[in-house]
């Protein structure tokens, strides 16, 4: 085993050491050749070790960090299409990752390739939703707003349908 010191580095000044045993025995050409070139290979095995893990280590950290994007939307006016509604739970998740999709293009097209994390919140009146389906002869979409809405909400951990109740105006309000 080689003497170390108590920082757990090579103790180079100890005799027993192979690069003390190549300086003492020079001029007799009587240096531990092998030995010598071993413990420059693990040198520099051990700073390329410890550069590789730093930059693992950075790479770590940048993953966790990312631009935050918000979307506030007024979902009053029916944002999404009728047939995505028609299609229930599926057309929600199907609403949603369009919405994250089209949202990620637009983010790497105007501000490069980067990390960021997306939370969207579509602010509705589900009453008046239903009662805008009535009118435009759109009933059958009614019994599927519900299964939409669940769709949606459990597509990505950040995106949420909220119904702000039937007041006039009530997603404007908040």
């Amino acid at each position: 085993m080689e003497p170390s010191s108590s920082n757990g580095n090579l103790d180079v000044r100890s005799p027993q050491h192979p690069l003390e045993l190549c300086l003492d025995n020079l001029k007799g050409d009587m240096c531990p050749s092998d030995e010598v070139t071993s413990a420059l290979r693990n040198e520099t095995s051990y700073k390329e070790t410890i550069e590789r893990l730093e930059a693992e280590l950075s790479s770590l950290n940048n993953q966790d960090k990312g631009d935050r994007v918000v979307i506030l939307a007024d979902g009053c006016d029916a944002i999404f299409s009728t047939q995505l509604i028609g299609e229930g739970e599926k057309g929600g998740q199907a609403a949603a990752q369009l919405l994250s999709d089209s949202t990620s293009q637009h983010l790497t097209a105007n501000y490069g390739p980067r990390p960021f994390k997306l939370w969207v919140y579509v602010f509705f009146n589900k009453h008046g939703l239903i009662d805008v389906f009535r009118n435009v002869e759109l009933t059958p979409l009614i019994s599927k707003i519900e299964d939409f809405i669940i769709g949606f909400n459990q597509t990505a951990e950040r995106f949420l349908m909220v119904d702000v109740g039937s007041k006039e105006n009530a997603p404007h309000n908040n």
